[in-house]
């Protein structure tokens, strides 16, 4: 187990031990200020925390409705009906503001095409991706902001239209479509997106090559790549996020500003636009909200023109425990709060 600086009797919960890509132990800490203030109750029923880390979807649920996890989350989707059904368990599914996109490398060909960038956002059934991989848990993007996001402005959802799509590639001069490739991390949830990304573009003649892999093999070759996007690795990336400040700011900027290519941040489309820029800075400077608000809104109106991304969903949050429990909180970015937990 790896160690950490000795932490502060401020908080809640002591640090106990971490093992990499295993499990993290926290211990309620019984000297902890809060409980004298009131802030919770001095006996939540138990004395420590397990995060264990398990990315098989089957599997986490397998081990709550065993009664060998007390929670998880998320619950995967297409089990959720069965753990809500269980009597001896309670789950959570709640709306929240994590957006789910494809980038597209901007800066590589055939994807420094707008217009083929804009074809294969049409090929995808954005309802039907939804549906088949979220099971419902969510409602079709219509930004790359979450609806309850400070700044948020709705745009009309990108249509699923395979004949335009095939007349826009024809025009970009791709009539029998070409070949890409799309690295993800090995998870069942992202092998049943990717899969799925490739029977939508096959509609239109696209070939979309998958490479599952090891979480750090691909964090490292997409997220920490140092070449400039012509070269990079990249073309395509399903991904999600959530700005935990609930502003616009800490999406739009670290998602798609020019100087936030990887491996400074997110920027995996190699966006560069000198007016979105512009406006994402800007409204840094400004203190008007309404202002703000409305640079804002020009900058999301640019992604949905130059489509550095095929936005899919806004995902909910959900989860689930053992009916035992009182006080597990989802925020809306997906974080826990457990600072309530109680054993009933």
């Amino acid at each position: 187990a790896r160690g950490a600086p000795a932490p502060t009797r401020t908080r809640q919960s002591l640090f106990v031990e971490w093992e990499h890509g295993d499990h993290l132990k926290l211990q309620l800490n019984p000297d902890w200020w809060g409980y004298e203030a009131g802030l919770v109750a001095p006996d939540a029923g138990f004395k420590t925390i397990d995060f264990k880390v398990v990315t098989e979807n089957a599997t986490r649920v397998n081990m709550l409705m065993a009664g060998d996890a007390d929670f998880i989350w998320p619950v995967p989707t297409e089990a959720y009906a069965n753990v809500e059904a269980d009597p001896n368990l309670v789950a959570h599914s709640e709306a929240g503001i994590v957006v789910r996109w494809l980038y597209m490398n901007t800066q590589k060909a055939p994807l420094n095409d707008v217009r083929v960038r804009k074809a294969l956002a049409l090929a995808v059934n954005k309802e039907a991706f939804l549906q088949l991989i979220y099971n419902g848990h969510g409602s079709v993007a219509t930004s790359i902001l979450g609806s309850k996001v400070t700044g948020y402005k709705r745009n009309e959802p990108v249509a699923f239209d395979v004949e335009q799509a095939k007349a826009l590639l024809a025009e970009a001069g791709y009539p029998n479509g070409f070949t890409i490739t799309q690295y993800y991390s090995n998870n069942t949830t992202n092998q049943k997106s990717a899969e799925f990304m490739a029977q939508q573009f096959a509609q239109i003649g696209v070939t979309l090559n998958l490479v599952g892999e090891e979480s750090a093999m691909t964090n490292d070759r997409i997220q920490n790549s140092t070449k400039p996007g012509a070269e990079a690795d990249v073309d395509v990336y399903l991904t999600g996020w959530s700005p935990s400040t609930g502003d616009a700011d800490w999406a739009l900027r670290p998602l798609l500003c020019s100087e936030m290519c990887p491996p400074t941040n997110y920027n995996i489309a190699y966006f560069n636009n000198a007016e979105y820029d512009d406006l994402v800075h800007g409204a840094l400077a400004v203190p008007d909200q309404a202002k703000k608000n409305e640079m804002y809104a020009r900058a999301q109106d640019i992604i949905w023109e130059e489509m550095p991304i095929i936005p899919l969903m806004e995902q909910d949050n959900t989860w689930a425990n053992k009916n035992i429990f009182d006080g597990i909180l989802i925020y809306p970015d997906g974080a826990i709060n457990v600072r309530n937990a109680t054993i009933k």
